[in-house]
């Protein structure tokens, strides 16, 4: 039986991909396209992200069972590539809901003892697999609260007098 590790990040992995959707599904095209800033992303650009680093991941895994090093990603410059993309929410989340059926497999068939596997990170270091399945879990996990983030933006600019009482929440401002 797996680790309940092992087990926590399969769940979150499966998961995300309908968590998204209903999240992003018929949402208004301006909300999705919306930035807060010229730095930050879109709802749009999160999931393009999304779809363009499942296949950075999976790669990265497969790496660290083969013993190869693992080469920095610059997701900034990687997102500015999506912006010729020119598609829509939905069909961006039916590309990344393919692209995680074919990781899923492959994360299965981590065993625990392949936990403690090391490679190197040119930017980083030493990594584990462990820390990269972390770091998978957590990129949807953050993803998913920073779209979150992105949806409730049009409400709380509209609070007007109960703003005060989301001020200390981490999906405002």
């Amino acid at each position: 039986m797996p680790s309940d590790f092992i087990l926590q990040v399969r769940w979150t992995l499966e998961r995300t991909p309908e968590r998204l959707r209903g999240l992003v599904t018929d949402a208004p095209l301006e909300t999705v396209a919306w930035k807060p800033s010229p730095a930050e992303w879109s709802v749009e650009e999160v999931l393009a992200h999304l779809v363009q680093t499942e296949e950075v991941h999976l790669d990265r895994l497969r790496a660290i069972l083969e013993g190869r090093t693992i080469t920095a990603f610059d997701q900034n410059e990687a997102v500015k590539e999506t912006s010729s993309w020119m598609v829509m929410p939905t069909q961006l989340m039916d590309q990344f809901a393919r692209a995680r059926l074919r990781s899923l497999p492959e994360v299965e068939k981590v065993r625990d003892e392949q936990l403690r596997l090391m490679t190197n990170h040119t930017e980083l270091g030493p990594v584990t697999m462990r820390m990269l399945l972390a770091d998978w879990a957590m990129s949807d996990l953050a993803h998913t609260r920073q779209i979150i983030k992105l949806l409730i933006q049009p409400f709380y600019r509209e609070l007007g007098p109960w703003q005060k009482y989301y001020e200390n929440s981490t999906f405002t401002g």
